[in-house]
Protein backbone atom coordinates (compact mmCIF):
# COMPACT_ATOMS: atom_id res chain seq x y z
CA UNK A 1 0.00 0.00 0.00
CA UNK A 2 1.34 3.45 -0.94
CA UNK A 3 1.79 5.98 1.83
CA UNK A 4 0.51 9.53 1.50
CA UNK A 5 4.10 10.83 1.17
CA UNK A 6 4.85 8.38 -1.65
CA UNK A 7 1.76 9.50 -3.54
CA UNK A 8 2.70 13.15 -3.04
CA UNK A 9 6.26 12.57 -4.31
CA UNK A 10 4.96 10.70 -7.35
CA UNK A 11 2.51 13.51 -8.05
CA UNK A 12 5.26 16.15 -7.87
CA UNK A 13 7.57 14.12 -10.16
CA UNK A 14 4.78 13.68 -12.72
CA UNK A 15 3.93 17.37 -12.78
CA UNK A 16 7.57 18.39 -13.04
CA UNK A 17 8.06 16.02 -15.98
CA UNK A 18 4.89 17.32 -17.61
CA UNK A 19 6.13 20.88 -17.19
CA UNK A 20 9.44 20.06 -18.87
CA UNK A 21 7.86 18.32 -21.84
CA UNK A 22 5.10 20.86 -22.37
CA UNK A 23 7.13 24.06 -22.12
CA UNK A 24 8.10 24.90 -25.73
CA UNK A 25 10.39 27.75 -24.70
CA UNK A 26 12.69 25.38 -22.84
CA UNK A 27 13.04 22.89 -25.68
CA UNK A 28 16.19 22.49 -27.74
CA UNK A 29 14.87 21.70 -31.21
CA UNK A 30 17.01 20.52 -34.11
CA UNK A 31 15.88 20.08 -37.69
CA UNK A 32 15.24 16.53 -38.78
CA UNK A 33 17.23 15.36 -41.79
CA UNK A 34 14.40 13.44 -43.42
CA UNK A 35 15.99 12.59 -46.76
CA UNK A 36 19.50 12.60 -48.19
CA UNK A 37 19.88 12.48 -51.95
CA UNK A 38 22.92 11.94 -54.15
CA UNK A 39 24.07 13.24 -57.54
CA UNK A 40 22.35 16.58 -57.17
CA UNK A 41 22.15 19.05 -60.02
CA UNK A 42 22.28 22.66 -58.86
CA UNK A 43 23.51 24.89 -56.09
CA UNK A 44 21.98 26.94 -53.31
CA UNK A 45 18.91 25.91 -51.41
CA UNK A 46 15.17 25.54 -51.66
CA UNK A 47 12.58 26.41 -49.03
CA UNK A 48 9.34 24.43 -49.07
CA UNK A 49 6.27 25.91 -47.36
CA UNK A 50 3.92 23.10 -46.44
CA UNK A 51 0.39 24.40 -46.02
CA UNK A 52 -0.85 21.94 -43.42
CA UNK A 53 -4.52 21.11 -42.97
CA UNK A 54 -6.87 23.96 -42.16
CA UNK A 55 -7.46 24.22 -38.44
CA UNK A 56 -4.56 21.96 -37.52
CA UNK A 57 -1.91 24.67 -36.98
CA UNK A 58 0.56 22.57 -38.99
CA UNK A 59 2.04 25.02 -41.49
CA UNK A 60 5.70 24.02 -41.80
CA UNK A 61 8.79 25.40 -43.47
CA UNK A 62 11.29 22.81 -44.71
CA UNK A 63 14.70 23.42 -46.28
CA UNK A 64 16.51 21.50 -49.00
CA UNK A 65 20.28 22.04 -49.22
CA UNK A 66 20.89 21.51 -52.92
CA UNK A 67 24.64 21.33 -52.41
CA UNK A 68 24.82 18.65 -49.71
CA UNK A 69 21.62 16.83 -50.67
CA UNK A 70 20.07 17.08 -47.19
CA UNK A 71 16.37 17.79 -46.79
CA UNK A 72 15.61 19.35 -43.39
CA UNK A 73 12.10 18.86 -42.07
CA UNK A 74 10.61 21.62 -39.88
CA UNK A 75 13.51 24.01 -40.44
CA UNK A 76 11.49 26.95 -39.08
CA UNK A 77 10.72 25.13 -35.84
CA UNK A 78 14.40 24.39 -35.32
CA UNK A 79 15.40 27.99 -35.94
CA UNK A 80 12.67 29.41 -33.70
CA UNK A 81 12.25 27.23 -30.58
CA UNK A 82 10.53 30.03 -28.63
CA UNK A 83 7.70 30.49 -31.14
CA UNK A 84 4.91 28.70 -29.27
CA UNK A 85 2.65 28.07 -32.27
CA UNK A 86 5.51 27.87 -34.78
CA UNK A 87 4.36 29.12 -38.21
CA UNK A 88 0.63 28.83 -37.60
CA UNK A 89 -2.38 27.71 -39.61
CA UNK A 90 -2.22 27.22 -43.43
CA UNK A 91 0.83 28.48 -45.31
CA UNK A 92 -0.32 30.25 -48.47
CA UNK A 93 2.67 32.02 -50.06
CA UNK A 94 6.45 32.18 -49.65
CA UNK A 95 8.92 34.65 -51.15
CA UNK A 96 12.42 36.01 -50.60
CA UNK A 97 12.97 39.74 -50.94
CA UNK A 98 15.64 42.16 -49.74
CA UNK A 99 17.53 39.60 -47.68
CA UNK A 100 14.41 38.37 -45.91
CA UNK A 101 11.88 35.57 -46.21
CA UNK A 102 8.16 36.33 -46.10
CA UNK A 103 5.45 33.70 -45.57
CA UNK A 104 1.71 34.30 -45.75
CA UNK A 105 -0.07 32.24 -43.07
CA UNK A 106 -3.65 32.50 -44.22
CA UNK A 107 -5.80 31.23 -41.34
CA UNK A 108 -3.50 32.80 -38.76
CA UNK A 109 -4.12 36.14 -40.51
CA UNK A 110 -0.47 37.14 -40.65
CA UNK A 111 2.61 37.52 -42.78
CA UNK A 112 5.60 35.96 -41.03
CA UNK A 113 8.84 37.88 -41.59
CA UNK A 114 12.17 36.01 -41.25
CA UNK A 115 15.81 36.43 -42.09
CA UNK A 116 17.27 34.22 -44.83
CA UNK A 117 17.95 31.47 -42.32
CA UNK A 118 14.23 31.55 -41.42
CA UNK A 119 14.73 33.11 -37.99
CA UNK A 120 11.71 35.11 -36.83
CA UNK A 121 11.94 38.89 -37.20
CA UNK A 122 8.32 39.94 -36.84
CA UNK A 123 4.84 39.60 -38.26
CA UNK A 124 2.25 41.71 -40.05
CA UNK A 125 -1.37 41.15 -39.04
CA UNK A 126 -3.68 41.12 -42.07
CA UNK A 127 -7.14 39.48 -42.06
CA UNK A 128 -7.47 36.46 -44.39
CA UNK A 129 -4.25 37.35 -46.24
CA UNK A 130 -3.50 35.46 -49.45
CA UNK A 131 -0.50 36.38 -51.66
CA UNK A 132 2.38 38.88 -51.96
CA UNK A 133 4.26 41.14 -54.36
CA UNK A 134 7.15 43.57 -53.77
CA UNK A 135 8.28 46.91 -55.15
CA UNK A 136 11.07 49.09 -53.72
CA UNK A 137 10.73 49.17 -49.94
CA UNK A 138 7.10 48.07 -50.01
CA UNK A 139 5.30 44.76 -49.63
CA UNK A 140 1.84 44.33 -51.15
CA UNK A 141 -0.52 41.69 -49.75
CA UNK A 142 -3.87 40.59 -51.15
CA UNK A 143 -6.55 39.70 -48.62
CA UNK A 144 -10.08 38.41 -48.68
CA UNK A 145 -10.56 40.50 -45.50
CA UNK A 146 -13.86 38.77 -44.67
CA UNK A 147 -14.70 35.11 -44.22
CA UNK A 148 -16.92 32.69 -46.09
CA UNK A 149 -19.73 34.03 -43.89
CA UNK A 150 -19.40 37.44 -45.58
CA UNK A 151 -18.92 36.60 -49.29
CA UNK A 152 -20.15 39.96 -50.59
CA UNK A 153 -17.40 41.87 -48.77
CA UNK A 154 -14.86 43.31 -51.20
CA UNK A 155 -11.26 42.24 -50.77
CA UNK A 156 -8.24 44.51 -50.36
CA UNK A 157 -4.59 44.93 -51.20
CA UNK A 158 -2.50 46.22 -48.30
CA UNK A 159 0.74 48.15 -48.69
CA UNK A 160 3.35 47.47 -45.99
CA UNK A 161 6.61 49.29 -45.20
CA UNK A 162 9.26 46.55 -45.16
CA UNK A 163 11.44 48.54 -42.73
CA UNK A 164 8.81 49.10 -40.04
CA UNK A 165 6.41 46.24 -40.96
CA UNK A 166 3.58 48.76 -40.62
CA UNK A 167 0.59 48.91 -42.99
CA UNK A 168 0.74 52.22 -44.85
CA UNK A 169 -2.16 52.06 -47.34
CA UNK A 170 -5.13 49.90 -48.34
CA UNK A 171 -7.12 49.74 -51.55
CA UNK A 172 -10.40 47.90 -52.13
CA UNK A 173 -10.49 45.64 -55.18
CA UNK A 174 -12.80 42.81 -56.28
CA UNK A 175 -14.21 39.83 -54.41
CA UNK A 176 -11.69 37.42 -52.85
CA UNK A 177 -8.47 38.67 -54.53
CA UNK A 178 -5.69 36.12 -54.92
CA UNK A 179 -2.35 36.36 -56.73
CA UNK A 180 -0.88 39.72 -57.73
CA UNK A 181 2.10 41.18 -59.56
CA UNK A 182 3.55 44.56 -60.47
CA UNK A 183 4.41 45.90 -63.94
CA UNK A 184 5.75 49.42 -64.20
CA UNK A 185 3.71 51.73 -61.99
CA UNK A 186 0.70 49.45 -61.81
CA UNK A 187 -0.29 46.56 -59.60
CA UNK A 188 -2.50 43.77 -60.94
CA UNK A 189 -4.51 41.38 -58.79
CA UNK A 190 -6.91 38.62 -59.81
CA UNK A 191 -10.37 38.63 -58.23
CA UNK A 192 -11.55 35.05 -57.83
CA UNK A 193 -14.88 35.56 -56.07
CA UNK A 194 -14.16 32.21 -54.45
CA UNK A 195 -16.75 32.70 -51.71
CA UNK A 196 -19.51 33.64 -54.17
CA UNK A 197 -20.90 30.17 -54.86
CA UNK A 198 -21.84 29.86 -58.55
CA UNK A 199 -21.23 33.63 -58.94
CA UNK A 200 -17.47 33.76 -59.25
CA UNK A 201 -15.69 37.00 -60.10
CA UNK A 202 -14.00 37.20 -63.51
CA UNK A 203 -11.75 40.25 -63.41
CA UNK A 204 -8.22 41.55 -62.84
CA UNK A 205 -8.05 44.80 -60.84
CA UNK A 206 -5.59 47.46 -62.02
CA UNK A 207 -4.21 49.62 -59.19
CA UNK A 208 -2.13 52.77 -59.67
CA UNK A 209 0.80 52.57 -57.25
CA UNK A 210 1.24 56.35 -56.94
CA UNK A 211 -2.33 57.08 -55.84
CA UNK A 212 -3.12 53.55 -54.64
CA UNK A 213 -6.49 53.72 -56.32
CA UNK A 214 -8.20 51.04 -58.40
CA UNK A 215 -8.25 52.29 -62.00
CA UNK A 216 -10.30 49.58 -63.68
CA UNK A 217 -11.13 45.89 -63.80
CA UNK A 218 -10.23 43.81 -66.83
CA UNK A 219 -12.63 40.96 -67.74
CA UNK A 220 -10.61 37.78 -68.27
CA UNK A 221 -12.58 34.64 -67.44
CA UNK A 222 -14.50 33.01 -64.63
CA UNK A 223 -12.75 32.46 -61.29
CA UNK A 224 -9.19 33.73 -61.91
CA UNK A 225 -6.76 32.59 -59.19
CA UNK A 226 -3.19 32.53 -60.53
CA UNK A 227 -1.22 35.39 -62.09
CA UNK A 228 2.31 35.62 -63.53
CA UNK A 229 4.21 38.16 -65.64
CA UNK A 230 6.65 37.12 -68.35
CA UNK A 231 9.81 38.92 -69.48
CA UNK A 232 7.91 40.70 -72.27
CA UNK A 233 5.49 42.26 -69.81
CA UNK A 234 2.54 40.01 -70.62
CA UNK A 235 0.29 38.73 -67.85
CA UNK A 236 -0.71 35.07 -67.67
CA UNK A 237 -3.97 34.46 -65.80
CA UNK A 238 -5.26 31.04 -64.74
CA UNK A 239 -9.08 31.01 -64.76
CA UNK A 240 -10.63 27.97 -63.09
CA UNK A 241 -14.16 28.23 -64.52
CA UNK A 242 -17.05 27.02 -62.38
CA UNK A 243 -15.96 23.36 -62.17
CA UNK A 244 -18.99 22.24 -64.19
CA UNK A 245 -20.43 24.13 -67.19
CA UNK A 246 -17.66 26.72 -67.71
CA UNK A 247 -14.29 25.22 -68.64
CA UNK A 248 -10.97 26.46 -67.24
CA UNK A 249 -8.54 28.41 -69.39
CA UNK A 250 -5.29 30.36 -69.36
CA UNK A 251 -5.71 33.96 -70.52
CA UNK A 252 -2.81 36.15 -71.68
CA UNK A 253 -2.93 39.95 -71.39
CA UNK A 254 -0.72 42.47 -73.16
CA UNK A 255 -1.19 46.19 -72.45
CA UNK A 256 -4.26 45.24 -70.42
CA UNK A 257 -5.94 43.58 -73.40
CA UNK A 258 -6.64 39.87 -73.91
CA UNK A 259 -4.35 38.64 -76.71
CA UNK A 260 -4.44 34.86 -76.32
CA UNK A 261 -6.36 32.04 -74.63
CA UNK A 262 -5.25 28.47 -73.94
CA UNK A 263 -8.21 26.16 -73.23
CA UNK A 264 -6.77 23.99 -70.48
CA UNK A 265 -6.87 23.61 -66.68
CA UNK A 266 -4.20 25.48 -64.73
CA UNK A 267 -3.74 24.46 -61.11
CA UNK A 268 -0.37 26.22 -60.99
CA UNK A 269 1.92 28.21 -63.26
CA UNK A 270 5.60 29.19 -63.30
CA UNK A 271 7.61 31.28 -65.77
CA UNK A 272 11.38 31.30 -66.31
CA UNK A 273 12.89 33.21 -69.20
CA UNK A 274 10.85 32.56 -72.33
CA UNK A 275 9.28 29.34 -71.00
CA UNK A 276 6.01 29.03 -69.13
CA UNK A 277 5.05 25.82 -67.32
CA UNK A 278 1.36 25.13 -66.72
CA UNK A 279 0.29 22.39 -64.34
CA UNK A 280 -2.80 20.46 -65.39
CA UNK A 281 -3.71 18.66 -62.16
CA UNK A 282 -6.82 17.12 -63.72
CA UNK A 283 -4.95 15.24 -66.45
CA UNK A 284 -1.80 14.98 -64.29
CA UNK A 285 0.57 16.60 -66.77
CA UNK A 286 2.93 19.57 -66.89
CA UNK A 287 2.76 21.50 -70.17
CA UNK A 288 5.38 23.99 -71.30
CA UNK A 289 4.97 26.72 -73.90
CA UNK A 290 7.09 29.49 -75.36
CA UNK A 291 5.94 32.81 -74.00
CA UNK A 292 6.89 34.54 -77.26
CA UNK A 293 4.52 32.72 -79.64
CA UNK A 294 2.60 30.35 -77.30
CA UNK A 295 3.93 27.32 -79.15
CA UNK A 296 4.09 24.06 -77.12
CA UNK A 297 7.50 22.85 -75.96
CA UNK A 298 6.76 19.60 -74.16
CA UNK A 299 4.69 17.56 -71.74
CA UNK A 300 5.82 15.95 -68.51
CA UNK A 301 3.77 12.89 -67.54
CA UNK A 302 2.64 13.05 -63.88
CA UNK A 303 0.23 10.14 -63.86
CA UNK A 304 2.17 8.52 -61.01
CA UNK A 305 1.31 11.50 -58.79
CA UNK A 306 -1.67 11.34 -56.48
CA UNK A 307 -2.35 15.10 -56.45
CA UNK A 308 0.13 17.34 -58.37
CA UNK A 309 0.28 20.64 -56.50
CA UNK A 310 3.34 22.92 -56.08
CA UNK A 311 5.48 24.10 -59.02
CA UNK A 312 8.68 26.06 -59.59
CA UNK A 313 10.50 26.35 -62.92
CA UNK A 314 14.15 27.47 -62.83
CA UNK A 315 16.81 27.79 -65.53
CA UNK A 316 18.02 24.20 -65.08
CA UNK A 317 15.51 22.44 -62.82
CA UNK A 318 11.81 21.77 -62.43
CA UNK A 319 10.45 21.34 -58.92
CA UNK A 320 7.05 19.73 -58.49
CA UNK A 321 5.20 18.53 -55.42
CA UNK A 322 2.66 15.80 -54.85
CA UNK A 323 0.21 16.65 -52.06
CA UNK A 324 -0.77 12.97 -51.85
CA UNK A 325 -4.03 12.73 -49.85
CA UNK A 326 -3.84 16.27 -48.39
CA UNK A 327 -3.77 14.98 -44.81
CA UNK A 328 -0.33 13.38 -44.56
CA UNK A 329 3.22 13.90 -45.85
CA UNK A 330 3.73 14.95 -49.44
CA UNK A 331 6.62 14.52 -51.86
CA UNK A 332 8.97 17.06 -53.46
CA UNK A 333 10.23 15.97 -56.90
CA UNK A 334 13.12 17.49 -58.84
CA UNK A 335 13.60 17.07 -62.59
CA UNK A 336 16.34 18.17 -64.91
CA UNK A 337 15.26 20.51 -67.66
CA UNK A 338 15.10 17.52 -70.06
CA UNK A 339 12.42 15.89 -67.94
CA UNK A 340 14.51 13.20 -66.24
CA UNK A 341 13.71 12.89 -62.54
CA UNK A 342 16.81 13.61 -60.45
CA UNK A 343 15.50 12.95 -56.92
CA UNK A 344 12.55 13.18 -54.59
CA UNK A 345 12.15 13.87 -50.88
CA UNK A 346 9.43 13.48 -48.26
CA UNK A 347 7.88 16.75 -47.06
CA UNK A 348 5.29 17.96 -44.57
CA UNK A 349 1.55 18.04 -45.24
CA UNK A 350 0.50 19.72 -48.51
CA UNK A 351 3.79 21.09 -49.89
CA UNK A 352 2.53 24.00 -51.94
CA UNK A 353 5.00 26.89 -52.14
CA UNK A 354 8.63 26.79 -53.22
CA UNK A 355 11.30 29.46 -52.89
CA UNK A 356 14.79 29.05 -54.37
CA UNK A 357 17.65 30.77 -52.54
CA UNK A 358 21.13 31.21 -53.93
CA UNK A 359 23.11 31.33 -50.69
CA UNK A 360 24.10 28.35 -48.60
CA UNK A 361 23.56 28.71 -44.90
CA UNK A 362 25.72 27.64 -42.01
CA UNK A 363 23.96 24.63 -40.56
CA UNK A 364 24.94 22.69 -37.47
CA UNK A 365 28.41 21.35 -36.86
CA UNK A 366 29.24 17.69 -36.50
CA UNK A 367 28.87 17.83 -32.73
CA UNK A 368 25.21 18.83 -32.86
CA UNK A 369 22.91 16.12 -31.50
CA UNK A 370 21.08 15.37 -34.73
CA UNK A 371 20.17 11.76 -34.08
CA UNK A 372 17.52 11.22 -36.73
CA UNK A 373 18.45 8.67 -39.37
CA UNK A 374 19.15 9.48 -43.00
CA UNK A 375 17.30 7.88 -45.87
CA UNK A 376 19.65 7.65 -48.83
CA UNK A 377 18.08 7.45 -52.28
CA UNK A 378 19.79 7.17 -55.63
CA UNK A 379 19.31 9.45 -58.58
CA UNK A 380 16.21 8.36 -60.49
CA UNK A 381 16.75 7.13 -64.04
CA UNK A 382 13.17 7.20 -65.31
CA UNK A 383 12.83 9.36 -68.43
CA UNK A 384 9.48 11.11 -68.65
CA UNK A 385 7.73 12.25 -71.83
CA UNK A 386 9.31 15.68 -71.66
CA UNK A 387 9.93 17.22 -75.07
CA UNK A 388 7.06 15.37 -76.74
CA UNK A 389 3.74 16.92 -77.55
Amino acid sequence: MHTRSQILIAFLIFNFAFFLTSCRTDEVVYPTIGTHVTDLVGEGGLYVLCEGNMGSNKARLDYMNLYTGDYYANWYGAQNPTQLKELGDVGNDLQQYGGRLYAVINCSHKVEVMDRQAKHIGQIDIPNCRYMAFRGDKLYVSAYVGSVASPELLGSVFEVDTATLEITREVKVGHQPDELCILGERLYVVNSGGYLTNRYDSTVSVVDLATFKELRRIPVGLNPTRLRADEEGKLWVCCQGNYSTVAPQVVVLRDEQVVHRIPMPCANISICGSTVAILDAEQKALHTFRTTDYSPVGILDLTEYEHPYGLLLTDNMIFLTDAKNYVSSGILHCYGITGKEAWHAKTGDIPGHLCRVAEEYELYNNQSPITNHLISIRCMNTVRAWGSS
